[in-house]
């Protein structure tokens, strides 16, 4: 029912269905392995930009799920998926790809980015049932229509975060002090769903 409320392409919920069990089938063992490993781990849960606040100057998590340890109990990367979709969803694309990669550098988790396009793609899903289903408590006709557009923006993500792109590698060489850094820093940086690394 939230579904057709909202106006869910039934194509779109298709594609999204079809391309997961795709996703999902092709790092299936690199789930299990990091489960192993010990990635899988009690985490935070709902680690969406509404659950961050800034507290004395500092980026402060708060209301994670607490009422079912076996919900919370996820893949480190899947915990972060959350923040990362939801800048992306907010076209805080730089900002997608800032907090990522500073947390691949702050961790030994590369391993785990085939396994990013699903993840993402699964938060955005979430957001979209989330929002779809909140518009039957929606008090005005306003706020409904606001969230049926917000949870059909939720949904088309999902879809494109499963899609493949094309890879891209950027070179830039030249002498020191040429602008190399200078060039780079000004190029716009990649986007969260440009993931489509090898399995």
């Amino acid at each position: 029912m939230a579904a057709q409320n909202a106006g869910f392409a039934p194509e779109c919920i298709n594609e999204i269905r079809e391309n997961s069990l795709q996703r999902l089938a092709a790092i299936g063992g690199l789930l299990d392995r990091r489960r192993a490993e010990g990635r899988v781990r009690r985490c935070h849960g709902d680690l969406h930009l509404r659950n961050i606040c800034l507290l004395d100057g500092r980026p402060t998590l708060f209301d994670c799920l607490e009422f079912s340890d076996s919900l919370a109990s996820i893949d480190v990367l899947y915990d972060l998926a959350f923040l990362v979709m939801d800048l992306e969803h907010r076209g805080l694309t730089d900002l997608s790809n800032l907090v990522l990669n500073r947390y691949l550098d702050l961790t030994d988790e590369d391993d785990g980015l085939p396994a990013m396009p699903l993840f993402l793609s699964l938060r955005a899903a979430i957001r979209a049932h989330v929002t779809a289903t909140a518009m039957d408590r929606a008090a005005h006709s306003e706020s409904r229509l606001e969230m049926a557009v917000e949870a059909r923006r939720y949904l088309d993500l999902a879809a494109r975060l499963l899609r493949p792109r094309p890879r891209r590698l950027v070179v830039i060489g030249g002498l020191s002090g040429s602008g190399k850094s200078t060039l780079a820093a000004a190029l716009p940086p990649g986007s969260a769903h440009g993931f489509s690394a090898a399995t």
